[in-house]
């Protein structure tokens, strides 16, 4: 954190006077110029700091209003389907004909739920991080004209995977299953 004075450090010199009279020069307290000591970067700090919260539960609730209103949208049908042509379409048709759809949207709305409700929003994200995988794949390899909703999904899942990204931290760590002790080699009994 950058701090500044109010006026310019400069040791001065004060004069004073020896037992036989003669003027000498000693550094006088460079200090008692100083009116005050304020911290330049707190306000930018804390303004930032705000705005990234802001933008946490803007995000947040966007992602979860997407997604439990397009999971809701599967069992109730209150928004109209346009009929998907070609490949897309036969993708479609087999989910909502084999019931796959059920799992699909069951896990969009329990994850937008928790997202909206701010509880266990890593465990929301664990359950959306595949299905917004399925839905960019789904646009990216059959349906590449409605591209931005997948992009705008996965650019709001991010922002709020930045902000809890401490709780996955565990998942980055190399470690070897089973292994409990600091080495390998303490593992397998050597010395």
């Amino acid at each position: 954190m950058l701090l500044t004075m109010s006026t310019a450090w400069k040791p001065q010199l004060r004069r004073t006077h020896t037992e036989a009279g003669a003027a000498t020069a000693e550094p006088h307290n460079a200090f008692t110029n100083v009116h005050y000591v304020r911290k330049i970067d707190q306000p930018t700090e804390v303004k930032e700091e705000k705005q990234m919260k802001y933008a946490f539960v803007i995000a947040r609730v966007l992602l979860g209003l997407i997604f439990t209103v397009f999971g809701l949208n599967a069992f109730l049908h209150f928004l109209p389907t346009p009929a998907v042509p070609g490949l897309a379409g036969q993708f479609m048709g087999a989910l909502l004909s084999s019931h796959y759809y059920v799992i699909a949207f069951g896990t969009e709305l329990i994850g937008g739920v928790l997202l909206l409700s701010n509880r266990y929003v890593p465990l929301a994200l664990t359950l959306l991080g595949p299905v917004i995988v399925n839905i960019v794949s789904f646009h990216l390899f059959l349906d590449s004209t409605n591209m931005a909703p997948a992009i705008v999904v996965t650019v709001l899942w991010f922002v709020v995977f930045s902000q809890v990204r401490s709780s996955f931290a565990g998942l980055f760590v190399a470690k070897e299953a089973g292994v409990k002790s600091g080495s390998r080699a303490e593992a397998l009994g050597a010395a």
